[in-house]
């Protein structure tokens, strides 16, 4: 009798483990199915919407950008600046795509930038404007132009509006832009306070342009 009961508790333990296994199966498979089939659904989404092809310039939510090398039925692969080659799932970029540089035309960049309250504004205008000009690949037509974003503190926040209209060099324009605004400040002698830095001045009348950061 007690052999029989201890058949019949390992029959109802195995029953149990059993139907467990059964069920994480038939999630596991039902889990991979929806991904398979939602990037299938999602690749003839893209397809049919025209939404990012092969060798457009794209970004998505989460700051990736570059350009499109490939669109197959899973993955779409994606070429950074840095030649790297990432591939993200079609579902991934239905729901995260953000712009499609390649279909803007021009494109407008931007750089912000705090200059000192001691700067007069039209003069400051006429520094980043020069900066523009000087940037090879901004258009002049559209001009580019600045806006007053923020009264801070110790700065005022200027943001320098700019056309391109080459996409796939998009990150080396801006930096070119960027390196301009620096050496056409700095040709002037005038102090970019952003990002905010302290800087100890000497109080010296003979050498006032002088300041020393902190350590």
């Amino acid at each position: 009798l007690l052999c029989i009961n201890l058949f019949v508790d390992l029959q109802q333990i195995w029953d149990v483990i059993g139907t467990t296994f059964g069920l994480v199966v038939t999630f596991m498979i039902g889990l991979l199915t929806s991904s398979i089939l939602g990037n299938v659904i999602a690749f003839e989404a893209l397809r049919q919407s025209d939404t990012a092809n092969v060798n457009e310039v794209v970004e998505t939510k989460d700051n990736l950008f570059g350009t499109v090398v490939s669109r197959g039925p899973f993955f779409t692969r994606i070429r950074t600046p840095d030649k790297e080659i990432v591939s993200v799932s079609n579902l991934d970029v239905t729901n995260n795509l953000l712009r499609n540089y390649s279909r803007e035309s021009p494109i407008i960049i931007s750089v912000k930038v705090g200059l000192g309250y001691d700067i007069k504004k039209k003069i400051a205008k006429n520094m980043f404007l020069e900066a523009a000009r000087k940037t090879e690949g901004v258009l002049s037509n559209p001009e580019p132009y600045v806006l007053f974003m923020e009264l801070g503190d110790f700065s005022i926040t200027y943001n320098l509006k700019a056309y391109i209209d080459q996409p796939h060099n998009l990150i080396q324009i801006k930096s070119q832009l960027i390196e301009n605004i620096i050496d056409t400040f700095d040709e002037n002698n005038m102090e970019i306070l952003s990002p905010h830095h302290t800087a100890m001045r000497f109080n010296d009348p003979k050498n006032a342009d002088t300041f020393r950061k902190p350590k």
